[in-house]
């Protein structure tokens, strides 16, 4: 059975010719793959990041797509590349634990260290492995290669610790985990913490901020310009500015570690 839809993310942005490139050899071996970008704004060598978008994205593509990761400061090192097929979907990337999360909590029906040579692109470029090995073997996939004929079978896999929020006596502590292109800061918050603790607060700060801002169901709660707080897409709490950015506004960007509190504490 076919599998030819290939998902991409990546941190190669679209100034270069890299994305391209991949694509080019994709489909030079399955004329018929339709490849998805799902982002290649990564920020540049974010292993974190590239996780969370990963996790927000894959569940709504069909069974047997192929999701390519590339987001990979040590190409051209030892780090192995694996292949993993949870939830009949297949993820391709390197071992430095952009997979670690998804299959630690989704867990797998089979994973391998990728080791045919004869599927690479030759020469191999020790700094472009998305063109001459990830390409390709997602393009062989996508046709139906069997995943269990990349390599040997592994139970390892670098696995990254992502905190998650924590509730204490000092507020929330949180990471941001995604800024988007409208600035809106995504955190860590659940949406259930967000309901259960949040949403029982007068209003919300940021510690170390001056501006205190109220959660709400839509944007429509206040005017342009109003900074606020939302259950995002992602069953996440951002912190958002109608019409505005956020992100901007307040001094934030993905990675960094926040304290929410209810606003009027200090």
């Amino acid at each position: 059975m076919k599998r030819s839809v290939i998902a991409l993310i990546t941190d190669f942005g679209l100034n270069d010719v890299y994305v391209g490139v991949m694509k080019g050899v994709m489909l030079s071996i399955n004329p018929d793959a339709v490849i998805v970008d799902i982002t290649h704004s990564i920020p540049r060598h974010d292993i974190a990041a590239g996780s969370y978008a990963l996790r927000a994205a894959y569940g709504f593509f069909p069974e047997g797509t192929v999701f390519v990761i590339v987001v990979d400061p040590g190409v051209g090192g030892k780090r192995p590349i694996i292949c993993a097929r949870s939830g009949g979907r297949y993820f391709l990337a390197p071992d430095n634990g952009v997979l670690g999360a998804l299959l630690s909590e989704e867990g797998y029906e089979s994973l391998v260290r990728v080791e045919r040579e004869d599927l690479y692109l030759k020469p191999v470029s020790s700094t472009f492995h998305g063109r001459d090995i990830f390409a390709p073997v997602a393009a062989h996939l996508s046709e139906g290669l069997d995943i269990r004929s990349l390599g040997e079978a592994t139970a390892d896999f670098v696995r990254v610790e992502i905190p998650e929020a924590e509730t204490g006596r000092e507020g929330i502590v949180a990471d941001v985990r995604w800024v988007d292109i409208f600035g809106n800061v995504v955190t860590s918050v659940t949406a259930r913490t967000a309901r259960e603790v949040v949403g029982k607060w007068a209003g919300i700060a940021i510690r170390g901020k001056r501006e205190r801002f109220p959660l709400v169901e839509s944007y429509e709660a206040l005017m342009p310009g109003g900074l606020l707080a939302i259950i995002g897409s992602s069953g996440f709490l951002e912190i958002s500015v109608r019409e505005g950015s956020a992100a901007e506004r307040l001094g934030l960007a993905a990675g960094e570690r926040i304290v929410l509190i209810e606003s009027g504490e200090e």
